[in-house]
């Protein structure tokens, strides 16, 4: 259908009733003020907003009167002013859209999530003295007595409630969802209303996903290439072409930037993603509005070969701190040690640019070994003339050789700590502290992982650390991708089943004991991470 075939039809069947567009708008700036950093102030609705309220209140049936569009799709980015608005509509709903017995509910992620929705409202009504007098603030619900109405915050457990009457649903955060239940269980508490209103207001999430699956309808409808005329959409967000740290893009997906979207907070997340490339998948995410995948190339090896600044050897940082870091794969493959050392000086500082060196040892049991140099597999005959692999007897990787080995470093170094992956640890750790060696299981989930990921990017990006050239970690950082969860945690994960990244994990654990330490040294309340 052409555009002009598009608009003529929508003449015949709708009106766009200017007053009715212009209600909601001119009782939202009158009576809801702002919440936040300036709360009681105006709320002096965006131009987006008041485009997307005119869209919804204003096209109307012609057949009935009625409005036409009953699910209204707004994707942004965060700090916009979506979620306010929401509070804001949803006080109108409640007390000013004509409809008796009117029933109102906040919904989001979780019922804090949807609370932010509910508990803006709640203080819109108590910074406003005509609706104070009009309408009863309690601690989960607002009510209208007047017109028999209330407005309410969804629980968690709404999936398995069955029965609400709804006028408006205000769903925040649509992404978060881990699947379509809460959607599909809600919006069909609207049926028996003439004109309902289901808002839908999100942030880019992850591909593949229920939230993902409504983008893509939602964009087919924005685009026109189906028609749903109960829908109205309006997605800002940049390209996946577009620079994602120029000014332009970032005015294109926000248009509240400059307003609502600071300029400042803009810049320094530029600074950060220079420093550390694995945000700007979040950030694109979040700042820009693009739907990223779990996984990602991990732009690291770019700035790799600027630390190498020459060798690392244990008997060079002889009489050094040190933070070791272990882990243990199958006893039929690859086990790896890494050092961290202060690069300058005999004790670590905790400076934020502190220069640190990393030293690694690899094993592998003989058997594995010489099927990796039938197949030609890599650089292991070189790894092994180097001394970077060990291997030892047999087809089993025998954990006494590594035990030794770092008890031996550990007579030459002043190992203040090793870190182990909780797996296949439970046997070597009380050897090691049989001989002096203080050991900790470190936990292996992404919220742990976050931070020495992050640390090691900084470090290599920065400059601030010296790797020695060690051709073995490298290979295992080129076998690595990134995975990201929603709160912007990162971790490396292997590129396929096959791929090494052992010596990448123990550098890790070691690097998790070094910020651990950084922060006991900076405050005196204890660690920001928990063992297990």
């Amino acid at each position: 259908m052409s555009k002009t075939q598009a608009v003529q039809k929508e003449e015949s069947q709708f009106y766009f009733d200017q007053d009715a567009a212009d209600r909601p708008i001119r009782f939202i700036e009158k009576f809801c003020t702002l919440t936040g950093d300036d709360p009681g102030a105006p709320f002096n609705m965006l131009d987006y907003q008041k485009q997307m309220v005119r869209k919804a209140f204003g096209w109307k049936w012609k057949k009935d009167g009625f409005r036409k569009h009953m699910y209204n799709y707004l994707e942004i980015p965060k700090k916009n002013g979506k979620s306010e608005l929401l509070s804001a509509l949803g006080i109108y709903l409640l007390m000013a859209d004509g409809e008796k017995g009117a029933e109102i509910y906040a919904c989001a992620g979780d019922k804090e999530q949807a609370r932010i929705i509910f508990d803006a409202a709640r203080q819109m009504v108590e910074q406003n003295e005509w609706l104070s007098e009009r309408l009863e603030v309690w601690k989960n619900s607002i009510v209208y007595p007047k017109g028999k109405s209330f407005f309410k915050v969804l629980s968690a457990d709404a999936a398995t409630k069955h029965g609400p009457n709804i006028h408006a649903l205000l769903f925040d955060e649509l992404h978060v969802q881990p699947n379509s239940s809460l959607w599909d269980t809600l919006v069909k508490g609207i049926a028996a209303r003439n004109q309902p209103q289901v808002w839908a207001i999100t942030t880019a999430g992850i591909k593949n996903t229920f939230a993902h699956e409504k983008h893509l309808y939602a964009k087919k409808l924005q685009d026109g290439v189906i028609e749903n005329p109960y829908w109205n959409v309006k997605i800002y967000s940049a390209d996946e072409k577009d620079d994602p740290l120029s000014v332009e893009t970032w005015k294109k997906a926000n248009p509240a930037y400059g307003i609502t979207v600071k300029k400042r907070f803009f810049e320094s997340e530029k600074l950060l993603i220079e420093q550390s490339p694995s945000e700007l998948s979040a950030f694109q995410r979040l700042h820009l509005n693009i739907w990223t995948g779990t996984e990602k190339s991990w732009e690291i090896l770019q700035y790799w070969e600027k630390c190498n600044k020459g060798p690392v050897s244990i008997e060079g940082n002889k009489g050094k701190e040190c933070f070791g870091g272990v882990d243990l794969s199958s006893k039929r493959d690859f086990t790896a040690a890494a050092y961290l050392f202060p690069a300058n000086t005999q004790e670590f500082t905790f400076a934020d640019n502190e220069e640190l060196e990393l030293f690694l040892t690899y094993w592998l049991p003989e058997e594995a070994y010489m099927k990796k140099i039938k197949g030609q597999e890599v650089g292991y005959q070189q790894w092994r003339a180097d001394g970077l692999l060990k291997t030892t007897p047999g087809d089993v990787l025998d954990y006494g050789f590594v035990k030794n080995d770092i008890t031996e470093k550990s007579t030459k170094v002043r190992l203040l700590k090793v870190a182990f992956d909780p797996w296949n640890s439970a046997d070597i750790q009380p050897k090691l502290s049989m001989e002096g060696v203080e050991t900790e299981t470190y936990n292996q989930t992404i919220k742990y992982l976050s931070p020495p990921t992050k640390e090691l990017e900084r470090l290599v990006v920065g400059g601030f650390l010296n790797h020695g050239g060690n051709p073995v970690l490298h290979w295992n950082i080129g076998n690595a991708v990134i995975i990201e969860d929603s709160s912007r945690n990162v971790r490396p994960k292997k590129r396929n089943k096959e791929a090494k990244i052992d010596g990448l994990a123990a550098t890790l654990n070691a690097l998790g004991l070094y910020l651990v330490a950084k922060h006991e040294a900076s405050i005196d309340t204890g660690p920001i991470l928990t063992f297990i």
